[in-house]
């Protein structure tokens, strides 16, 4: 009995010694888990704070009516702004460009005239007017876009383009431009804090949950920090933001390997431990049996 004791007590000190190793194991790395998360919630959370600021600030400068409203000191955001329309007219160029004619009647615009080579009008929508001095020149192939930009007491956008045997007139008026402008402001925005580096994609989706402004990558795996926007303009728009987790999974990838490693070190040694007790027991009976034999 004393000798299965010496060989029993050894290996269950062993087995309880790992299994409190084992859960400790566990228990840390689940703390570092919820750690690394809250680590990338913070820095979720401090992406959107400065989204939001960027955001509040632009649309602050879009705001201004008129010159007189224009602040003395020219910040870049106001020079941001006061360039937007110009990319605004960019953008609606490729549009109309790239548009056939069965996109004809789904052009975004409410005041719209479209009208063929020979200048009769093949679709009108809204009040829309156009000079003939207007018209004359791009039928005449003088020249091939008209762009009458907002100025003074004019807040509206005017713009024609040739488009193969087509000449398409369209008017933004004062709130079509600003929703425009608006979302041209938060793309920018996405796109320069999308280039963070721990940065997957931005997405900003309206109060149905449809896409609105999103960077590259707004759709990809990665850890989400959904927040309401809380813009005025925006009523129950969010934004969610997606983080990258290889970092997070590279860090408890090599916790959890070290871990593995320490326990199989931890079984091979105490195995080893147990071996070489059983083994100096089983010498020390042989040495006493020979002595006892000697002795008789």
């Amino acid at each position: 009995m004393g000798d299965k004791k010496t060989y029993i007590f050894p290996s269950l000190l062993f087995i309880v010694f790992f299994l409190l190793i084992a859960v400790t194991g566990y228990f840390q790395i689940r703390l570092i888990r919820s750690n690394v998360e809250d680590w990338l919630r913070s820095e979720g959370e401090l992406i959107f704070s400065h989204i939001k600021r960027e955001i509040d600030i632009n649309l602050e400068y879009l705001r201004l009516n008129g010159i007189e409203n224009i602040p003395s000191i020219i910040t870049p955001n106001l020079m941001n702004v006061m360039v937007y329309d110009e990319d605004i007219v960019e953008d609606l160029y490729a549009l109309l460009n790239s548009a056939s004619e069965d996109d004809f009647g789904k052009l975004p615009f409410s005041n719209t005239l479209i009208i063929d080579m020979k200048g009769n009008v093949v679709l009108k929508r809204g009040t829309i007017a156009i000079p003939q001095s207007y018209i004359a020149p791009i039928l005449s192939g003088n020249q091939q876009t008209l762009i009458k930009m907002p100025a003074g007491k004019g807040k509206s956008l005017l713009m024609g383009i040739r488009v193969r045997n087509y000449v398409i007139f369209f008017i933004l008026d004062d709130n079509e431009l600003e929703k425009l402008r608006t979302k041209h402001v938060i793309r920018e925005i996405l796109e320069r804090e999308g280039k963070r580096l721990n940065v997957v994609g931005i997405g900003i989706y309206d109060g149905r949950g449809l896409p609105y402004v999103s960077s590259n990558g707004h759709e990809q795996a990665g850890y989400t920090v959904t927040r309401p926007l809380n813009v005025p303009s925006l009523p129950d728009f969010t934004i969610k933001i997606l983080l990258s987790q290889s970092i997070a999974q590279k860090i408890l990838e090599r916790i959890t390997t070290n871990f593995i490693i320490i326990l199989s070190l931890l079984i091979i040694s105490g195995a080893l431990g147990t071996y070489f007790i059983f083994y100096l027991e089983r010498r020390h009976s042989r040495r006493m049996g020979e002595m006892e034999r000697e002795m008789s």
